[in-house]
């Protein structure tokens, strides 16, 4: 995952971006800024050490390594944000939205349209359950003949997905 190196200065300079009164951060503080022309919002985490941290990292090089298999509907993280080379935090784009909190509680927004908004959620929880039970990953393992993903499988797996990867690029 790329990192981006922003001075001290330039941090400073970056607007906070204010939560609902109702929504709760207990792992960030958000900044908008703009980046080659785009809006993004980086996310800098409170806890920048330890075992949190590193598995904050790895969650995000995770996602970083399947964004490929990942609904495009999705917004996943870019890129990690260092601050005078210290990572941070990491950054996204940035969406203009509301929390589905505030939509619920607006009494002008009626029943149906605040019943439109649950099913879209119900409808992103089982494209996020596809991709945690991988139906893709299970016939992957199946048509590859790949037993399981540990460590010690790593040479052998690392040829198998490597075929893979030609063959899907063959085709694309």
């Amino acid at each position: 995952m790329e990192i981006v190196n922003m001075s001290s200065n330039k941090f400073k300079s970056l607007k906070g971006l204010e939560l609902a009164n109702n929504i709760l951060s207990t792992e960030f503080e958000l900044f908008k800024f703009n980046y080659r022309g785009e809006a993004k919002v980086f996310k800098k985490l409170y806890n920048t050490d330890g075992i949190k941290f590193a598995n904050k990292l790895y969650t995000l090089e995770s996602l970083n390594d399947s964004k490929n298999y990942i609904p495009n509907n999705f917004i996943l993280p870019e890129f990690l944000v260092a601050i005078n080379r210290r990572i941070e935090g990491f950054s996204m784009k940035y969406v203009d939205g509301v929390n589905l909190s505030n939509i619920l509680n607006d009494i002008k927004i009626d029943i149906p349209e605040k019943k439109y908004y649950l099913m879209e959620i119900g409808r992103i929880l089982k494209q996020m359950k596809t991709i945690r039970t991988g139906t893709s990953l299970k016939d992957f393992k199946k048509g590859y003949n790949v037993n399981n993903f540990s460590a010690m499988n790593y040479e052998e797996n690392r040829y198998k997905v490597n075929y893979f990867i030609k063959e899907v690029q063959s085709i694309y």
